[in-house]
């Protein structure tokens, strides 16, 4: 209340507020030698005393009775540089939240605004631990050492000790502490219970023996907070983050994670300052730095971000219909505080959730279930790295899937997409795929936040509803736009960012990842969600092939590095229906391996093949070694029943192939073995590039096959021979399909 009062009257009348102050301390020291006389020389008094502020719960009433403090800024009013250390209100609320949680064994983050004292108290704090608390080790760490602790340096943190310390009645001490045996650099030492606080810096914070707290000063400053983070988990149940804010930061996102009790020290709770005094400092100050060290904002000294706060907090507070296409996503941590998310939305409605597995195989069986449970269309995970895992789940799942998952690369191409804004494709915009997805989601934040200010009026689908989540705001809001030298957009990397100190974002890349358009909005080439609806379990029944006029069909393609893929296929003339009943893939083939499984896979020796095709690559003079083997190989085998060797398709039309097999697909003539995943897989992720079609792999084979079946008549042919063509295709002459000047392209 004094302090208070003062503070007022300081404003209004500076010489009358330094003479109730002056008058103030005079009285508290008047007091203290009053209390000190009358314990000197009574060591039954002094026990008591002793005994009293021994307890960690009376730590506030020891500091008002006995406590001084150093602050050289007092002698510019005519105040003494040394003066009793009165705590304020806020200041007794922080001791018992420390006390409370070291007793528990909880961490804690303190944000302050500058000159606030709080350093002091935590060394009050451990003095008060190491004098009397059975077993406490103290461990104390900075960006620096020498912030530490260095002689002479009154700005060092031990050296703020010594200063408590020297200003304490010598009863008050440890029985036969001795400064030059037990106050040596960066450690302190209590002779009688061997209790001891150690300091340690930069790098090697962390690295040293258990402790029973541990404080991390100036916590925004540190070049690896990462590293400090995990060392001090093995080290250290009661770790105490400390600073003002540098940025959106490790300490930063920490800070607003929701996983570590928050202390705030405001200036405002500071009795000694008011209004005035704030607009002074207003005055004074550049605004980065009064953002940043007196209001605690975090945002104010970044510049550039992708995705602003106020964005955010727009998408948190706006309240829209959960209806439209419904999206899962999921991205892979790396295990430890990297931990992994799963995001849902259904329209501009969605969640997040953090996931404690970062093993890839358990988290896609748990996305599958969300999936299910949520009837999505489809998902994203992303595809580097851990991915992998993912991919192999899903490729090695024996569950159905009524979806379809994508594996998107951040570092992968960008979209065929043209942009209106910029008069643009997005090639020539965004120097990568992530790039692109997060300008996407950023201007759909803008427009939620335009939305809700009044500024302008969106459709519900262009806008986002996000959970209310302090860290999912710190993820999205730590990234920065960047521009090339060639002037294309480009986000902030995520190694860059763990240089800035922020660690990999999960939550916020699963929401992102959450509205890209389905795989990354790529153009498929065939139409990939009918793709599921066609694989089933086959059982060939080969006893039908003669009533049903069964076309048995074998295709091979070998690549460039010797990887062969093979597909086993009947094409049904009764039901007009293409099987695709077997696949085989070898990245190392040998002839006399492959040849039999050919032959037990096809049924060769009871079922006649009508073509064994072959591409370019497996014919080619120069490379054609491998088909001269199997060649060989088939010959001794068959040459009892029957004439198989491999040959060159008799018509390869890629378009025109991919024409019928979208139809088949379409008219639901297609069917796919369950076994099938290698050709499911890339039927799925077929995507156009640039302006063609490429095929290879077991797509190469699919289209060989398909090719068989497509027939080009010119139109005169087509009117000449509508009986035949009625007969083959079960359709009526006015249901044939012209194509001007191109003749009919039919099955």
């Amino acid at each position: 209340v004094a302090y208070q009062n003062f503070a007022v009257v300081h404003y209004n009348n500076p010489e009358l507020a330094l003479v109730g102050m002056k008058a103030y301390y005079g009285r508290i020291i008047k007091q203290r030698m009053e209390r000190m006389r009358k314990i000197v020389g009574d060591n039954d008094k002094k026990k008591k005393v002793l005994s009293y502020i021994s307890m960690k719960v009376h730590l506030a009433d020891f500091c008002c009775d006995w406590g001084w403090t150093d602050d050289p800024r007092a002698a510019n009013s005519g105040l003494p540089a040394r003066i009793p250390w009165i705590l304020f209100p806020r200041q007794i609320e922080f001791i018992e939240w420390v006390i409370d949680h070291y007793i528990r064994s909880e961490r804690g983050l303190i944000e302050k605004s500058r000159d606030q004292g709080v350093t002091w108290l935590f060394c009050l704090i451990m003095l008060q631990l190491w004098r009397w608390e059975p077993g406490f080790t103290g461990g104390i760490g900075s960006n620096k050492l020498t912030n530490v602790d260095e002689r002479g340096n009154p700005k060092s943190i031990f050296e703020k000790i010594r200063a408590i310390m020297t200003t304490l009645p010598a009863w008050w001490m440890p029985l036969g502490f001795k400064p030059k045996m037990h106050d040596k650099t960066n450690n302190l030492i209590n002779p009688v219970n061997r209790n001891n606080i150690s300091g340690e810096g930069g790098n090697d914070i962390g690295r040293g023996d258990r402790r029973s707290m541990y404080l991390i000063d100036e916590a925004a400053s540190l070049d690896f907070p990462l590293d400090a983070d995990k060392a001090l988990s093995q080290n250290t149940n009661c770790q105490f983050d400390l600073s003002t804010p540098k940025g959106m930061n490790h300490f930063g996102i920490k800070r607003h994670s929701g996983r570590v009790d928050v202390f705030t020290f405001h200036w405002r709770d500071d009795p000694r300052k008011g209004q005035k005094w704030y607009d002074k400092q207003k005055a004074i100050l550049d605004p980065v730095v009064l953002a940043q060290e007196v209001d605690i904002d975090y945002h104010c000294s970044v510049d550039g971000l992708i995705i602003k706060p106020e964005w955010v907090d727009a998408a948190m507070k706006i309240e829209l219909k959960a209806q439209g296409v419904c999206a899962e996503s999921m991205d892979v941590g790396a295990g430890g505080s990297d931990k992994s998310a799963i995001a849902t939305r259904r329209g501009p409605v969605c969640s997040v959730r953090e996931v404690d597995d970062d093993n890839g195989i358990s988290l896609t069986g748990e996305a599958f279930d969300v999936g299910i449970k949520e009837q999505i269309s489809y998902l994203h995970y992303d595809a580097p790295g851990v991915g992998h895992a993912v991919k192999s789940a899903i490729q090695s799942s024996e569950r159905k899937i009524p979806f379809i998952c994508y594996g998107l690369w951040p570092s992968g191409a960008v979209s065929d997409s043209f942009y209106e804004e910029f008069d643009d494709k997005a090639k020539n915009i965004f120097v990568n795929a992530r790039a692109e997805w997060w300008w996407l989601f950023a201007r759909r934040l803008e427009k939620t936040w335009e939305h809700v200010s009044g500024i302008h009026t969106y459709d519900e689908e262009e806008l986002v509803s996000l959970p209310e989540n302090g860290n999912l705001k710190a993820e999205l809001c730590s990234p920065l736009k960047m521009t090339t030298e060639s002037g294309k957009k480009k986000v902030e990397s995520k190694k860059d960012m763990k240089k800035r100190g922020i660690a990999s974002g999960n939550m916020a890349d699963a929401v992102v990842m959450c509205f890209v358009p389905r795989d990354s909005g790529h153009k498929h080439v065939v139409n990939e969600r009918p793709i599921l609806r066609c694989v089933e379990q086959i059982e060939m029944n080969w006893g039908v092939r003669t009533a049903h006029r069964m076309l048995h069909y074998g295709a091979i393609s070998q690549s460039t590095d010797i990887e062969v893929n093979i597909l086993c296929a009947v094409w049904d003339q009764h039901d007009a229906i293409l099987y695709i009943y077997d696949e085989i893939k070898e990245e190392m083939p040998i002839a006399t391996k492959l040849v039999p499984d050919i032959v037990k896979r096809m049924n060769l020796r009871t079922v006649t093949l009508t073509r064994l095709m072959g591409n370019r690559e497996i014919l080619d003079e120069d490379k054609r070694t491998l088909a001269k083997e199997m060649n060989r190989e088939l010959f001794q085998i068959m040459r009892d029943h029957q004439s198989v060797k491999i040959k060159p398709p008799r018509r390869y039309d890629i378009l025109g192939a991919v024409a019928i097999l979208n139809e088949l697909i379409a008219g639901g003539r297609f069917k796919i073995a369950s076994p099938c995943k290698q050709l499911v897989d890339s039927l799925l992720n077929w995507t156009i590039e640039g302006d063609k079609v490429k095929a290879y792999g077991m797509r190469e084979c699919l289209l060989m096959i398909v090719s068989e079946l497509i027939k080009v008549v010119d139109i005169k042919e087509v009117l000449k021979h509508v009986e035949y063509h009625t007969f083959v295709t079960g359709k009526k002459a006015e249901d044939v399909r012209v194509v001007p000047g191109k003749g009919y392209l039919g099955v």
